[in-house]
């Protein structure tokens, strides 16, 4: 939630002045509607595969989408794939 709130930011705050400027072109791509950002639910998140200890399952279930072996039911295509 944090990510979402720092890109619709119009400008930054006293907590986010130390941020590279990466963050502000980010910041410019969202309004010129170049990216989205977007809130998923925790167990979609890919990058608790290389920060947190999951379960086997989780794991590659995460690990197949990062690899591109599988598309996340949270993607636009998932529905036109799967009916």
């Amino acid at each position: 939630m944090g990510a979402l709130f720092i890109t619709t930011a119009d400008q930054p705050t006293k907590r986010t002045r130390h941020i590279d400027t990466e963050i502000f072109a980010i910041q410019d791509w969202i309004q010129e509607d170049h990216m989205s950002m977007e809130a998923i639910k925790t167990h979609y998140n890919l990058s608790h595969a290389f920060t947190k200890a999951l379960g086997r399952i989780k794991f590659y279930e995460q690990t197949d989408v990062i690899m591109g072996r599988r598309i996340p039911p949270y993607s636009p295509m998932f529905n036109t794939i799967h009916p």
